[in-house]
């Protein structure tokens, strides 16, 4: 027994005897200070992943930061908002964006959900795992389902893909929170059978009522009235004169300081609508001519078709963002009396749209002729305007305000090709313009346009930047070396 200890002491003495030696020891302190470095790297990215800063965003466009705006939105929620990843890993560009609300709000939870694992959400939630990616969004027992299409459109004009995911969780919480609830009322019985909330408007309504906006027909003849509930009435282009009865209650409603959207498609011949011209002499818009808008600019319309007309959205209070675009079809001009009349009126107009000036409003229809005819219009023609009316003289005067946009199609689900499912109303900014319009006129702080190009951004270095990079690349490693040198021919003279 006591040899073996013996050995035992005399190997320990070995072992501290090689320790000794120089380049053991200098080899053993270098390990321990990697270990040292390495703990401390795990521990600093330790505490910054649960810190859960926002991610460090290089790109041009932001396209994962969230704006500011949506800072602003959600800034003042107090209660309780669960956005639920359905199918989502952490990995994902969505799931690491959400991540980011919880830092604007305290009040906002971000979590993924395996729906492979949770049947019982799938079923609460009518989502399925074979739909692919889908975000819930929950307030107080309310819930509203973004749909991974939802979160993405298309630019049309430069082929790139915009991300709609902010503006689409953005909206969707402030709807969920908003106070107040608005009432649209769709002016029933008067339109083409082609532009009902049954027919090709069934998307507007479907997408009005995702922005807090409770959509209802109203047939004035059953009610009497405009109901006292409402903010907002819609009219769409009107094929028959309204009743007396009609009439009177649209005009009761505007003198209370109804507002009105009204959405005009062109008419291919003269109709005799005195009712309904005397609701639209309220705010000094005349009556509609027979005719449709051409672009002669092939620039400036969708595939070549002159009569598709791509049109710029002036930015403004009404409409928000100041550089969309919409897309009408075979629209008309809004023609308006003169500023005399406007002033006699107390009607103040507002321009939204209008044409280039190399548009034509064709009266013709019998005319194929991509060029100027006689009995063509050209010039910069009026295809969307606010018409505010001041109802008395105080000068807290109550105001009726009236938007009109002189196309039906670019409101509509209509497919706008054989070969597609997309209606013209997802095209382009189209369904932006007519939403955006609607809060307005309901006194809505909902409206939100946040959307990013998600193309490849190319970089080009300028000369300054070019040789920084081969500074970086050559000089300095050169330096260090140079320096190692010399750090080395001195503590050999030294010795």
């Amino acid at each position: 027994m006591k040899n073996i200890f013996n050995k035992i002491v005399n190997g320990f003495k070995k072992i501290i005897t090689v320790i000794k030696k120089k380049w053991l020891v200098n080899m053993a302190m270098t390990l321990i200070l990697m270990a040292i470095f390495i703990a401390i790297f795990i521990l600093i990215t330790s505490v910054m992943h649960s810190l859960n800063l926002n991610p460090i965003d290089v790109t041009s466009g932001k396209i994962n930061s969230i704006t500011q705006e949506t800072k602003d939105k959600l800034a003042n929620i107090d209660s309780q908002v669960e956005i639920l990843m359905m199918n989502y890993t952490e990995n994902d560009s969505a799931y690491k964006l959400a991540m980011q609300y919880e830092n604007v709000n305290k009040n906002i939870n971000v979590e993924i959900i395996d729906l492979n694992a949770r049947a019982d959400l799938a079923q609460q939630y009518n989502v399925s795992a074979e739909n692919g990616p889908t975000i819930v969004v929950t307030y107080n027992g309310k819930s509203k389902t973004i749909e991974n299409s939802d979160m993405y459109t298309y630019d049309y004009d430069t082929y790139d893909t915009i991300d709609l995911t902010e503006e689409a969780i953005t909206s969707t919480i402030v709807n969920l929170t908003a106070q107040k609830l608005s009432n649209v009322y769709i002016l029933d019985n008067y339109c083409s059978e082609y532009f009902t909330t049954e027919t090709y408007m069934s998307a507007l309504s479907s997408y009005m009522g995702k922005e807090a906006l409770n959509v209802n027909d109203l047939d004035l003849l059953v009610s009497g009235k405009v109901p006292d509930d409402c903010d907002l009435l819609l009219i769409v282009s009107p094929l028959k004169d309204f009743e007396t009865q009609t009439t009177e209650g649209i005009i009761n409603y505007i003198n209370k300081g109804g507002n009105i959207l009204w959405i005009q498609g062109a008419y291919g011949k003269e109709l005799s609508l005195p009712n309904v011209q005397k609701v639209l002499d309220l705010y000094g818009i005349k009556s509609f001519t027979p005719g449709y808008i051409l672009e002669t600019d092939s620039a400036n319309t969708l595939s070549g078709y002159l009569d598709a007309v791509i049109l710029n959205i002036y930015g403004n209070e009404i409409t928000g963002n100041d550089s969309l675009k919409a897309l009408f079809l075979d629209a008309t001009k809004i023609n308006v009396a003169d500023d005399e009349t406007l002033g006699n009126l107390k009607v103040t107009k507002t321009d939204i749209i209008s044409t280039s000036d190399t548009a034509l409003f064709r009266k013709d229809f019998t005319s194929t002729s991509s060029n100027k005819i006689d009995s063509d219009e050209q010039g910069s023609l009026l295809l969307g305007a606010m018409f505010e009316k001041e109802l008395s003289d105080d000068e807290n005067a109550t105001k009726s305000k009236l938007i009109m946009y002189s196309n039906d199609y670019f409101a509509s689900n209509m497919p706008y090709s054989q070969y597609y499912s997309d209606g013209w109303i997802d095209l382009y900014n189209n369904k932006d313009l007519v939403l955006n319009t609607a809060l307005y006129l309901t006194d809505s702080d909902i409206n939100i346009t946040i959307r990013k190009a998600t193309n490849t951004e190319h970089f080009t270095m300028t000369d300054q930047e070019f040789t920084i990079i081969l500074a970086i690349i050559f000089i300095v490693p050169i330096l260090i070396i140079i320096l190692g040198i010399i750090v080395w021919q001195i503590r050999r003279r030294k010795k």
